[in-house]
């Protein structure tokens, strides 16, 4: 029932962004992103803004795993950790959302309108919201289930700061 529900929000809240119209126009938008944008962007900023905001979700882990004095070790696709406390636990599972949504949320403020600014955000969006199908045992809000947090909560808590950015 439980992933049925995320599959269902997912979908209504991409489909909503992806056919979502200018008011003044017949604009097509992505992620509050004027598709006709993508004709003048820069590749290189385009490819540096989406691999930045995977670089910033798992810098965010390991800023949090320092700072609790938690040993760990990193291959390319997860994180082990021990933590001696669930509140640690649960901070470094959350740390790469604050990071990711962090930063996007500083880039546009100041940035919107760049093609590195769009790109970071259109990649955080498609990462966020697959989170939870991608990362179906383990991962971060299993993370924080585990260690007495709600990831289902907080998973939707970052999908509003998503659309906050978006928007």
């Amino acid at each position: 029932m439980k992933l049925k529900l995320i599959k269902f929000l997912a979908a209504v809240f991409v489909l909503t962004i992806i056919f979502s119209m200018s008011a003044y126009s017949a604009d097509f938008y992505v992620f509050g992103i004027n598709g006709n944008w993508i004709k003048k962007a820069q590749w290189e900023k385009i490819l540096l803004g989406a691999v930045s905001s995977v670089v910033a979700h798992e810098a965010g882990h390991i800023i949090a795993l320092e700072l609790t004095n938690s040993s760990y070790s990193w291959n390319v696709t997860t994180f082990e950790f021990t933590s001696n406390s669930n509140s640690d636990a649960q901070m470094i599972g959350r740390s790469g959302f604050i990071a990711q949504h962090g930063v996007n949320l500083l880039l546009t403020s100041f940035k919107k309108e760049s093609d590195f600014t769009k790109e970071y955000t259109l990649g955080t969006g498609i990462l966020h919201l697959s989170y939870p199908l991608r990362n179906r045992s383990g991962g971060d809000l299993e993370t924080l289930d585990k260690r007495g947090g709600n990831g289902m909560k907080e998973w939707m808590f970052f999908n509003g700061l998503l659309l906050h950015n978006i928007f």
